[in-house]
């Protein structure tokens, strides 16, 4: 019986030892000194001494009377054995210890080094780990993350402190069981608007023993950069189309009156020799009115483009409306005169307005020359002026074709084509008003188009009132 047991010692002696060897060369090549590897030498070197001493004396029993000391020798030898085992294995369990510790702290580190929140629960659905991070993100519930506590719990505190709550007109009870469902059968991400205008991302999934793992991020920055560039890319895409139309407009529109000036001036030079007096009075008529209608849209033209870069200048001023008004009707009154339109100024704003002069000029000529243009004969055009709140209002109302509700919806965009010929042929672009809307917001105000297809329409802009 003494043979089997020291050879299962030995044979278990030389097992230990070969693993040993195995476990440090591998710790070698990861570089790395664990402390199992003291704990298996200890246990070599004591099973080691342990087979020697059953190996040299089976039965156990000193020999009698030891002249010479030598079991008491080998007894010595079997104790330092014993001891070193014991020393290696105990600096080995220890080693172990802080290597377990090491190991936790690293991972804490790791887990609270991440900027999003992370929460973990068993598979009993029992709170197990949790970042601060997710204490951040919810303040007003952050003593109820202790270890241990249910995710229903979670979720009834966090609505009783107002931390969360129902969305989308849901009761309490349905918006948890909603939750909850999300919770237990995770499917990919979920948004969710906290009361205070976050917006929090949840994603969560199981783990191989059952437990539920989540991540919780803080997007409501991302979203407001994503509204941004959005709205970045439609003001591009608008902006793209503006300059394709405004290059439109230089390459078609501007050149349609330079066609016509060389035209005339070219019959003019080569026939007036054969031309009556009266026939060259109107090729003369001719020549003018296409001579102003280029200086007008070369005029318009530079005007938007100093208002785009703002280069324009801009110096409002006390001044009256009523003055600019009966100004522009005078400029204007042999262009109605030759259609036999009647202009009224009824102009009644007695307070001056806080406006830039050449600018309200500008508005001013450019809606009633579009209220003549698209004037029949005999027709009648109206400038009324008066006060609403801190503003005052001038309005331009005609008999004219008025539009139908499909051209006032194209009214002041330059990626829309508007062109429309005025009762007796007049050519234009659309582009006066435009600029006489970004001419009214750039000083404070706000411009409105009524009209009646067949019955005419009212060109209404406002115009801050001088304090004084």
């Amino acid at each position: 019986m003494t043979d089997i047991l020291a050879e299962s010692v030995f044979a278990t002696s030389l097992v230990l030892l070969i693993f040993y060897i195995f476990h440090v060369g591998r710790a070698k090549a990861l570089n790395k000194r664990p402390g199992w590897t003291w704990v298996l030498a200890g246990l070599c070197v004591l099973s080691f001494t342990s087979t020697m001493h059953f190996w040299r004396h089976l039965d156990g029993a000193a020999p009698e009377g030891d002249p010479d000391g030598a079991w008491a020798y080998q007894i010595g030898q079997y104790v330092v054995g014993f001891l070193g085992g014991m020393v290696l294995l105990t600096v080995g369990l220890l080693r172990v210890v802080a290597d377990s510790r090491r190991n936790e702290q690293m991972l804490t580190a790791a887990v609270e080094g991440i900027s999003e929140g992370l929460i973990y629960f068993d598979a009993n659905d029992r709170l197990v780990l949790v970042n601060g991070k997710i204490a951040e993100m919810y303040p007003l519930a952050r003593d109820v993350f202790v270890s241990g506590v249910s995710y229903e719990t979670c979720l009834r505190t966090g609505v009783e402190t107002g931390q969360w709550g129902p969305e989308d007109g849901d009761d309490v009870e349905t918006w948890i069981r909603r939750r909850l469902d999300h919770h237990f059968n995770p499917n990919g991400a979920v948004e969710f608007n906290m009361p205070d205008g976050r917006i929090i991302r949840v994603e969560e999934r199981k783990t191989r023993d059952g437990g539920i793992v989540g991540v919780r991020a803080d997007i409501t920055d991302l979203r407001q950069a994503r509204r941004e560039i959005e709205a970045q890319r439609d003001e591009l895409e608008k902006l793209n189309a503006q300059k394709d139309r405004f290059f439109a407009i230089i390459a078609h529109d501007l050149k349609s009156p330079f066609s016509g000036l060389l035209q005339f001036s070219k019959m003019l030079a080569t026939r007036s020799s054969s031309m009556s007096p009266k026939e060259i009075s109107e090729y003369g008529k001719m020549l003018h009115r296409a001579s102003e209608q280029a200086y007008k849209l070369l005029e318009d033209l530079l005007d938007w483009s100093r208002l785009q870069l703002d280069r324009m200048e801009f110096e409002p001023a006390a001044m009256d409306a009523k003055q600019a008004i009966e100004t522009s009707l005078n400029r204007l009154g042999p262009l109605a005169s030759a259609k036999q339109i009647t202009l009224r100024n009824d102009a009644d704003l007695k307070r001056r307005v806080h406006a830039d002069a050449h600018m309200v000029d500008t508005i001013l000529r450019n809606l009633i020359d579009n209220a003549i243009k698209f004037t029949p004969d005999r027709g009648m055009i109206t400038v009324t002026s008066g006060e609403v709140g801190d503003f005052g209002f001038i309005e331009i109302s005609d008999t004219g074709v008025g539009m139908d509700p499909g051209k006032l919806e194209k009214l002041f965009r330059l990626d829309q084509k508007l062109s429309s010929k005025g009762t007796k042929g007049e050519t234009g672009t659309g582009f006066g008003l435009l600029l006489c809307k970004e001419l009214v917001e750039k000083q404070g105000g706000q411009i409105l188009v009524q009209s009646t297809e067949g019955r005419g329409s009212a060109v209404r802009f406002t115009l801050p009132l001088h304090p004084n």
